[in-house]
């Protein structure tokens, strides 16, 4: 296993899975005090120091150890659009599919709401620019980080994951709610 000393998101991932892998080999994937034991003698630098802050509920369990480290060492905006880029993309339609009949028009006495006026380039940027990229993390009544909620497998299938590429990533924009004094 190579050694992490900090760094990238990706960087960190990958330390993640060679850890992983390391512990495969030795039968241990199942031990995550083994794994927790095992994983900060790969660390130096900034990894080192920041590991050495943590609590010791987070050095005694893999799954907490790994949840801290890749909280500690997000993926760039330019790892999130490589996330992106290996997804599969939406297949178009085919042309034979039938287009459903148009909704009934107004009916009396019925508001008429306008259309909101389209969004300009620049107010779009800035409105992505105010957007923070996240993953929800899911903790236990301690406190102690456990993983995130991952992306759904069917309509009711959510669960915690510890593997960054199958966590929900949500954006989100800090609006005002109401008026201000």
């Amino acid at each position: 296993v190579p050694i992490f000393r900090g760094g990238s998101g990706s960087d960190c991932e990958e330390f993640i899975r060679a850890v992983y892998a390391y512990a495969f080999e030795k039968d241990k994937t199942d031990d995550n005090k083994w794994i927790a034991a095992y994983a900060p003698t790969r660390l130096s630098g900034k990894a080192l120091r920041w590991y050495a802050r943590q609590d010791n509920t987070v050095k005694a369990d893999w799954s907490a150890l790994q949840v801290a480290l890749l909280d500690q060492y997000p993926p760039s905006d330019d790892e999130e659009e490589d996330d992106e880029a290996d997804k599969p993309k939406a297949q178009p339609l085919p042309k034979n599919v039938p287009t459903p009949a148009a909704a009934a028009g107004p009916s009396a006495g019925a508001n008429n709401i306008a259309a909101p006026p389209p969004i300009s380039l620049s107010a779009k940027k800035a409105a992505i620019a105010r957007c923070k990229k996240a993953r929800i993390r899911v903790e236990d009544k301690d406190g102690v980080a456990k993983g995130w909620i991952s992306i759904p497998m069917g309509p009711f299938a959510s669960q915690v994951t510890t593997v960054p590429g199958e966590a929900v990533h949500v954006k989100a924009e800090k609006v005002n709610s109401g008026p201000t004094t």
